[in-house]
């Protein structure tokens, strides 16, 4: 199992990102900072742009600057469109066994993908469900 103080090169940057955006003692998966040998708390900064939310107030693009052992990184995000279908139906049975479809939007969420700019073939998978943290 490798850890933090195991992966070195351009996979140190990226796993540091990771740690720091998912740590939270309230989010499932938790894993104590003592069992690493050593980390880095980091403190994203949003780049501010003219940005489209949507009616739950999640920005469909957001970027923001991250600084990793001495080193500024731009992160580009936009929201995952296909994390579900747009044509998805959700369907169930009530207590008499009746059919129900449903077909709701689940395209306004918290869950992004995106890269680092400067990196080639970066790729990034964020939730800000909890903040970035």
């Amino acid at each position: 199992m490798r850890t933090a103080a195991s992966t070195r090169g351009s996979r140190l940057p990226l796993l540091l990102l990771w740690a720091a955006l998912s740590f939270s003692a309230e989010q499932p998966g938790f894993q104590s900072l003592s069992e690493l040998f050593s980390y880095e708390i980091v403190v994203p900064k949003w780049i501010e742009e003219k940005q489209q939310t949507s009616e739950q107030h999640f920005m469909d693009k957001l970027s923001f600057n991250i600084k990793i052992e001495e080193k500024e990184y731009i992160i580009h995000l936009r929201r995952n469109r296909d994390l579900v279908s747009q044509d998805f139906t959700m369907n169930t049975y009530d207590k008499d066994g009746n059919l129900k479809i449903e077909t709701p939007n689940l395209q306004k969420h918290c869950h992004y993908q995106g890269y680092v700019e400067g990196i080639a073939d970066s790729i990034v998978a964020v939730s800000t469900c909890f903040g970035l943290r």
